[in-house]
């Protein structure tokens, strides 16, 4: 009997606002069969979007990243840190920068709020986004993470966040692949295999393109 597994590709969602940070934000759900399912968030800062200050080696920019994620409207867990950009050498190779975090959370519905502040302009005004996430994954099915889109991978020497089986995943995070992009590079999670088809069953996966008009 065959099974078919939907997997569904999360959107990237722009975030700028005239005279505020700009960014590209984006979101991947996994399971841990073991422990508990987790969120994990993705964001690329652009450089030049942001302010720079003189710092030993030549200029740095930083923001500040609050999250907020609520559940039935209270405040479920959430973060608030300062994100520091690579140390520039002047205005004219100024670059872009990314950050990912995760957070442990159950079975449920909530919602995702992230504020961005330039630390070295207070007088930016801060963009606010927010995004609906449904975590639903069941011990009895087979399931599948997020596809998360990649820039590069690597295998991993020193575990960080960036780290999943056993290799060091870098987010591509821009919403556009430009035409001298030669690769589609993604990475997913399936569960409930041994559960569904038997332990140490073989399988396929299938993928394709479509144009998001056909969908």
């Amino acid at each position: 009997m065959k099974k078919y597994v939907l997997i569904f590709v999360l959107g990237w969602f722009f975030l700028t606002s005239g005279a505020s940070v700009t960014a590209y934000f984006n979101y991947g759900v996994f399971n841990v069969p073991s422990g508990s399912p987790f969120i994990e968030t993705y964001l690329t800062v652009i450089g030049n979007s942001i302010r720079h200050k003189a710092v030993n080696g030549g200029i740095q920019g930083s923001v500040n990243v609050k999250v907020l994620i609520t559940k039935g409207g209270e405040l479920y867990t959430g973060d608030n840190y300062n994100l520091f950009g690579p140390v520039d050498k002047d205005t004219l190779s100024i670059t872009s920068f990314i950050d990912n975090h995760r957070y442990a959370l159950p079975n449920g519905a909530y919602t995702i709020e992230i504020t961005l502040t330039d630390n070295n302009d207070p007088s930016k005004k801060s963009f606010t986004y927010k995004e609906n996430v449904v975590i639903n994954y069941s011990k009895n099915e087979m399931s599948s993470s997020s596809i998360q889109a990649l820039e590069s991978y690597n295998k991993t020497v020193n575990q960080s966040s960036i780290s999943k089986s056993g290799y060091d995943l870098i987010p591509y995070n821009i919403n556009y692949y430009p035409e001298k992009q030669s690769k589609l590079l993604f990475y997913m999670e399936t569960y409930g295999t041994d559960t569904v088809l038997g332990k140490g069953q073989s399988f396929v996966y299938q993928y394709h393109i479509e144009r998001k008009e056909d969908m």
